[in-house]
C-alpha cells in the first residue's frame, strides 16, 4: 500500500462513514473495512470500477462495500455518510464535485488531495465554510502530495495561508525545494504576463519567510 493511501486512511476515525470518490482500485475502502469503518466507493470510469470490483472479490468483500458508477456525489444517498475522501484529481474536478452545497449538509469531514492549484482549493473550501485542520506534505514514489483534512466550521484564512498553507516547521526542506522551483518558473514567465508573475512573486516572498522561521 502506498504511503499516500496509508496517510489518508490514518485521518479517518472509527465513527466516520466514508464516501471515497474516485475510488479507482478500491484500496482505501478495503483498508477501512479492515478497521471496521463503513465506506462506499464511487468512480466515473467503468474500467476503474470494474477493477475495484475485482479487488473486492479477491477479499470476498463485494457484498460488504458498495460501489457506484457516478459523477462525484450525483445519484448517491449521502444521508448516511459524514466524510468524503477526494484524492488524485485536479482542482477543477474537485470543485465540480463539491459545488452542489445541498449534498454537503451532513458532511462534517473532507479529506482532499489535489494534483494542482492548492491555493485555489484552500480558497474554495474556505468559502464552503470548512476549516483546514491539517495539511500534510508527503513524498511518495518521487511525487510530492498535499493531503488536507477539513472539518465543517468557518475560519478566516489569511492570503498567505491560502497561497501556501499554514506554516509547519517540519516541512522546511519542502519549502526550500518549492522556493527554488518557483524562482526558476519566474525566469520563464513572459513580461506581459504580469498577473502570473505577481502571483509567483507573492509565493516566493512567503516561502522565503517560511525558510527563515
Amino acid at each position: 500500500m502506498t504511503k499516500r493511501l496509508e496517510l489518508i486512511a490514518s485521518l479517518i476515525d472509527e465513527n466516520d462513514r466514508v464516501i471515497d470518490i474516485g475510488t479507482d482500485h478500491a484500496y482505501l475502502p478495503i483498508m477501512l473495512y479492515q478497521k471496521k469503518i463503513k465506506c462506499m466507493g464511487t468512480d466515473i470510469h467503468e474500467k476503474a470500477l470494474a477493477s475495484a470490483y475485482h479487488n473486492l472479490e479477491e477479499y470476498h468483500l463485494e457484498k460488504e462495500i458498495p460501489l457506484v458508477l457516478t459523477d462525484g456525489l450525483k445519484n448517491i444517498d449521502v444521508s448516511n455518510y459524514n466524510t468524503l475522501v477526494i484524492a488524485g484529481m485536479g482542482y477543477s474536478t474537485i470543485k465540480h464535485i463539491l459545488e452542489d452545497k445541498t449534498r454537503l449538509k451532513k458532511i462534517n469531514k473532507i479529506i482532499v488531495q489535489s494534483n494542482n492549484d492548492y491555493d485555489k482549493l484552500r480558497s474554495f473550501l474556505n468559502q464552503l465554510n470548512y476549516t483546514l485542520k491539517e495539511e500534510y506534505i508527503l513524498e511518495d514514489k518521487n511525487h510530492i502530495y498535499h493531503i488536507m483534512k477539513y472539518l465543517k466550521g468557518k475560519e478566516y484564512l489569511t492570503k498567505e495561508e491560502i497561497l501556501m498553507g499554514k506554516y509547519n516547521k517540519d516541512y522546511k526542506n519542502y519549502y526550500k525545494q518549492d522556493l527554488n522551483k518557483l524562482k526558476q518558473i519566474l525566469k520563464n514567465i513572459p513580461n506581459n504576463h504580469q498577473e502570473e508573475k505577481q502571483l509567483i512573486n507573492d509565493k516566493i516572498k512567503i516561502l522565503s519567510k517560511y525558510c527563515q522561521e
